[in-house]
């Protein structure tokens, strides 16, 4: 099974569609972490399920979603009411209670992956403003199967970012 998850675009439409075009036969779900700043009425939503960011002003977004794709879940957060800047714990906490081991969120815009305890906490970056240490565009595939799963980042030009990608 594959999943792309994409954050913080801030208006972008254009990377999205491009994104849609390039994965839609490729990857069994698509994920946007918030931040589109498009409105929730946008056709885009029928590929990608979005959550609110703290930018999204324009429609009725949900704050968080459990996203169920083949045997996996997984908690989609923006991460702004979760606290992401200052501590991920709360992040992982909200998904440990739900039973889930992956959540995926956006808000720093710095593409990162981090267990804590059993949960994966993956952010896959912001595909139009990244932030320090990161200059370029980043969203992100998580693949698995019955005995690996590996995250793999792809810049804006869909070249794979190695240095972030890896073995979970």
């Amino acid at each position: 099974m594959k999943v792309l998850i994409i954050s913080d675009n801030h208006g972008d439409k254009t990377i999205l569609d491009e994104i849609k075009e390039k994965y839609q036969d490729q990857v069994d779900g698509m994920i946007h972490c918030g931040d589109s700043e498009l409105n929730d009425t946008d056709g885009i939503w029928e590929t990608y399920q979005p959550v609110e960011g703290n930018c999204d002003y324009y429609g009725d977004y949900p704050t968080e979603r459990i996203v169920e794709i083949g045997d996996a879940s997984f908690l989609v957060v923006h991460g702004h009411r979760h606290r992401v800047k200052q501590d991920l714990s709360y992040l992982a906490e909200a998904a440990k209670q739900k039973g889930l081991q992956f959540a995926f969120y956006g808000h720093t815009h710095i593409p990162k992956v981090d267990q804590i305890e059993d949960v994966y906490v993956i952010n896959p970056g912001s595909i139009a403003q990244p932030r320090y240490p990161y200059s370029v565009g980043t969203y992100a595939v998580l693949e698995w199967t019955d005995t690996e799963r590996r995250i793999t980042y792809y810049d804006r030009d869909h070249q794979v970012y190695d240095e972030l990608s890896q073995e979970l």
